[in-house]
């Protein structure tokens, strides 16, 4: 468990913590290391969804590339493709 000293005039405190907490999956609960990739709009700007997911709850898509249930059923019902609106959207390989 990892503590912290804290000395100040005229005490000194130790402080524990567990450290940072593990997000967890939007579905199960299970450790969410993945993010949804799908691309949305959100307050104007591009963004990608990032609904946490674990391996099991995730649709993998391609490397580094994953979906959530809603989103991987809006992929697959059109066509394999990304889709804002009637806009037809390129995934972003970091290219």
């Amino acid at each position: 468990m990892p503590s912290q000293i804290i000395k100040g005039d005229g005490f000194t405190a130790i402080v524990c913590s567990r450290g940072q907490r593990q997000p967890r999956c939007h579905y199960c609960n299970a450790p969410g290391p993945f993010l949804c990739d799908h691309p949305v709009i959100r307050n104007g700007k591009r963004g990608t969804c990032d609904t946490r997911l674990c391996k099991d709850c995730r649709n993998s898509i391609g490397p580094d590339s994953d979906l959530c249930r809603p989103h991987f059923t809006l992929w697959r019902n059109n066509e394999n493709k990304f889709k804002l609106g009637d806009v037809e959207i390129a995934p972003d390989n970091g290219a």
